[in-house]
């Protein structure tokens, strides 16, 4: 998120003037349920019933987050009060990886989605009143999503922040330690060693106090039941 950071530490437009930025970040993987994440919709005052009207729900499943900060671009626009739209497709298991390939693309549901977002987008940029920004969430300082050297659960957690006071595993590694912990796709987290985990943020942040070898316990939610794992890392 360096680029974005820059341009709204430094635009060379007037942000004043910019009514919304809509973020398309890993949309090529729309799946046969047709299921679309979009957050934001709670940075402006209208602006989910816009996005209800822009897009027929009888065709697309919509999964939708109000909050303006999330673990993309759309997150250093937030934090200067410009509504935003994240459209998000889900976790693949070959995020940051080589295996993401061009023949795993969804190219069909690309072009759908691009037809229902600039639907969305030229609604907004037609209207004579701007959008009224409204705080949903934490206005936290946008920071890189790295993969680096540190420790890791080995699971593809939900960048979408479609849960509430906890963060979901869309996807588990086999062999990782999550997976070895007994950690399953769809457990929310929401402990990490005593110590609480209400979104993505706090989960970065908890794994970076972790060192290798460290057996820590973590707290999940597993449909109806709270499930305590011990995790070696």
């Amino acid at each position: 998120m360096l680029g974005s950071k820059h341009f709204t530490d430094d635009p060379g437009v007037d942000l004043s003037k910019v009514n919304v930025m809509i973020n398309l970040d890993m949309v090529g993987r729309l799946n046969e349920t047709k299921n679309l994440q979009i957050s934001g919709v709670g940075t402006a005052e209208g602006l989910k019933k816009i996005v209800y009207a822009k897009t027929d729900t009888s065709d697309v499943k919509l999964t939708l987050s109000d909050e303006g900060y999330g673990p993309s671009d759309h997150s250093s626009f937030y934090g200067k009060n410009i509504p935003v739209l994240f459209y998000f497709t889900g976790a693949h298991m070959d995020y940051h990886t080589p295996k993401d390939t061009w023949d795993k693309i969804n190219y069909k549901g690309m072009v759908e989605l691009s037809g229902l977002i600039f639907s969305v987008a030229q609604d907004l940029a037609s209207e004579d009143t701007r959008l009224k920004f409204r705080e949903a969430g934490p206005k936290a300082q946008a920071v890189p999503y790295r993969r680096g050297k540190g420790v890791t659960l080995g699971i593809m957690p939900d960048f979408a922040g479609v849960v509430k006071n906890g963060l979901r595993a869309d996807f588990v590694t086999p062999g990782k330690p999550a997976a070895l912990g007994g950690m399953l796709k769809g457990d929310i987290i929401t402990h990490i060693d005593g110590k609480p985990v209400n979104n993505i943020e706090d989960y970065m942040f908890r794994l970076g106090q972790l060192k290798h070898g460290q057996t820590i316990s973590v707290e999940v939610i597993r449909g109806e039941k709270n499930v305590v794992l011990l995790i070696q890392l």
